[in-house]
């Protein structure tokens, strides 16, 4: 059995901390994927490092609610959130958990306790007994992934992917304890208890019934294979109800659990069905049971489907809801005449469903799913995501409060700060906005590009803007060809922000990526054509100097005194800089996954690499490049997927991408 680890947890980086100078507050847009920022780390193995602490997460996906009492649980991103649904059309935020080391996958409430299945991070056990503060008290490292808990007196049994069914005697919530598992030989999404049984939905293997009599040895003592993806099942008396993907809902007899007997089943193209949309094909994915109906989550149409169970032998599909498009359906939860509906990035949705026929939305709560850049500034972070400019107020970092938005534009691509203006990127220009009130930020100037801005620095007067692909979402095809700019590096006058106006043009070879400016240069990426350094003294007429070119495709780029420090996919280049017409590399230290962008603070450089498939090698990295000719690796930071933007101020740091939108992380000190 695999050894019980309990207690609270503190991300260990191993960083050999010296004095350095601490620069200004830096804001950085990364590019490449926006997927999941989630915490996850290993402790540091460097004699000498730094504790780091994952204070405050914001936003995310919604992936899973439980409802007990007034109270919604939510998993948002890497965080339980807890909202006070006793006025279901009123959602009301109570309190959420510090992020957790990875995504919620669903949550399971029972009394003072909520038991989360975080996917790699295994079972987290967090109090509840104050909804405003819910607090991690013990964990369970599953072996592999595990996707959903069910309780049954004192044991937790977790449906944990390829490593089967573990139970876990969670008697003392502190220090839980594995006592048995059965090992399936597919994997495992859900599982419901009876008696002495779990049933588990193991994929396209169909259902495991597994006798739990002696939580110890788990036993096989019956099986159905189900005729599409078995993704969840819940149980009423002697019947299963399984929700089997193409399948739709199966119904079974368990009179005799060794032998499921299958009685019934609904797949949308059953006869006696009415309505065009019911004669849809099912394509079930979760299920939830209320008296004589089953709600069903289905892929097809995104919908929530209403299946009268009366007759187990012959169910029949309600008229579709009126709201019953709902978008992607994560999970859901019933309690009273209301269904809880988890929908990824539209948030949480209420239905009342007093009326099978008619439901109505009753409440929605909104989550910001995700942030494209982050700057931090005082008590102030100020991201952008979800179409504008949201500024929180993190002076007490561990409860993060909205203070401010600003609408800009659907699509959001970075933020820099100078001075009492934010300057976003975005895929139509670049907006400015006067932030010198947070609580009211308000826009001032914009200067259109009809094209994708991918990064902006300023420096003085001057705003450096690369312009990426067009963009044509919201333009006519002859309008947008009218107005779109050509790719490249802009220099836009911002001296006075409520008219920005453009002044001087480059185009460098292979197109324009991030840019820094350091002195009178701007550095720009350009991908396989390496980094251009282009003369901007006269920004009226910038001219290329010099350029470097990388044996790799060069991915972002942060200047400092002589040297540029450019990410490739899978190493940190330092370049001497000192003659820009003669670029050349004088170190280089290789990384365990792509870098996608630097950032640089006293001696060291932070990179951040990530990619779409979830490496454990992905996350944040410090390189030691106090001697440019030797950087060293000194210290990581792993998320199990990508990351999208880094801004460090004194003791924090602030880590954007995907659900969760925002990792508030706290420097402790010297280990």
């Amino acid at each position: 059995m695999k050894r019980q680890r309990g207690g609270g947890w503190l991300l260990q980086l191993a960083l050999c901390l010296s004095v350095g100078v601490a620069l200004p507050v830096a804001a950085l847009k990364l590019a490449g994927s926006p997927l999941v920022a989630a915490v996850s780390a290993a402790p540091a193995s460097a004699e000498d490092s730094v504790q780091i602490q994952a204070v405050a997460s914001l936003g995310g996906a919604v992936t899973s609610v439980a409802v007990q009492g007034s109270y919604a649980y939510l998993g948002i991103g890497a965080a339980l959130v807890v909202l006070d649904v006793s006025s279901p059309a009123r959602p009301v935020l109570v309190g959420q958990s510090p992020p957790l080391p990875e995504l919620v996958d669903s949550v399971t409430v029972a009394g003072d306790y909520a038991y989360v299945a975080a996917a790699k991070a295994g079972l987290r056990i967090l109090n509840i007994a104050d909804p405003a503060t819910p607090t991690e008290v013990g964990f369970y490292d599953t072996p592999d992934r595990a996707s959903h808990v069910a309780l049954a007196g004192h044991y937790a049994y977790v449906a944990d992917h390829n490593s089967g069914l573990r139970i876990v005697d969670v008697a003392n919530p502190a220090a839980p304890t594995e006592v048995g598992f059965y090992k399936t030989p597919g994997f495992l999404q859900r599982v419901a208890l009876a008696g002495d049984y779990a049933y588990a939905a193991g994929g396209n293997d169909g259902v495991y019934i597994i006798n739990v009599a002696n939580p110890a040895v788990p036993v096989e003592a019956g099986h159905y294979q189900t005729p599409g993806y078995a993704g969840g099942v819940a149980l009423a008396g002697d019947y299963a109800y399984v929700a089997a993907g193409k399948g739709g809902l199966r119904i079974l007899r368990l009179s005799d659990p060794r032998v499921p007997t299958e009685v019934g089943f609904y797949d949308g193209l059953a006869p006696g069905t009415t309505g065009g949309f019911s004669r849809m094909l099912l394509e079930a994915t979760r299920v939830v049971l209320a008296g004589d109906y089953a709600y069903v989550a289905t892929m097809v149409n995104s919908a929530l489907r209403i299946i009268n169970i009366a007759n187990p032998a012959a169910p029949t599909e309600v008229e579709l809801p009126v709201n019953g498009r709902v978008g992607l359906l994560y999970d859901m939860a019933l309690a009273g005449d209301y269904a809880y509906l988890a929908l990824g990035e539209r948030g949480l949705r209420i239905l009342s469903i007093a009326k099978r026929d008619a439901s109505e939305q009753t409440g929605l709560y909104k989550v910001l799913e995700s942030a494209q850049g982050v700057a931090l500034a005082g008590d102030y972070a100020y991201l952008v995501g979800g179409g504008g400019l949201h500024v929180f107020d993190i002076a007490d970092p561990a409860a993060p409060a909205e203070a401010g938005f600003c609408l800009t534009s659907k699509y959001t691509n970075g933020v820099v700060l100078a001075a009492d203006y934010a300057y976003v990127a975005t895929n139509s220009g670049l907006r400015i906005i006067h932030i010198a009130n947070p609580s009211a930020p308000a826009e001032v100037g914009f200067w259109h590009a009809g094209a994708a801005v991918r990064s902006v620095a300023v420096a003085g007067d001057y705003a450096y803007v690369t312009i990426g692909d067009r963009d044509w979402s919201n333009d006519t095809y002859a309008a947008a060809v009218k107005r779109a700019l050509t790719g490249g590096l802009y220099i836009i006058s911002v001296a006075d922000p409520a008219a920005p106006a453009q002044v001087g043009f480059c185009m460098p070879p292979g197109g324009a990526g991030t840019v820094a400016v350091a002195g009178e240069y701007a550095y720009v990426t350009a991908g396989w054509n390496g980094l251009r350094i282009i003369d901007v003294a006269d920004p009226a007429a910038p001219v290329e100097v010099g350029s470097y070119d990388a044996p790799q495709a060069v991915n972002g780029v942060a200047v400092a005194g002589n040297y540029a420090y450019v990410t490739t996919r899978y190493a940190l280049r330092i370049v001497n800089v000192a003659d820009p017409a003669a670029p050349k590399e004088v170190g280089l230290c290789p990384l365990a996954a792509e870098a996608a962008a630097v950032a640089l603070a006293g001696r060291y450089a932070y990179t951040v690499s990530g990619s779409l498939g979830g490496s454990p090698d992905n996350g944040l990295r410090i390189i030691d490049v106090s001697n440019p000719a030797a950087p060293t690796q000194v210290g990581i930071y792993r998320s199990f997927a990508s990351g999208v933007g880094v801004a460090p101020s004194g003791d924090l740091v602030g880590l954007t991408g995907s659900s969760p939108a925002l990792v508030i992380l706290r420097l402790l000190g010297t280990k």
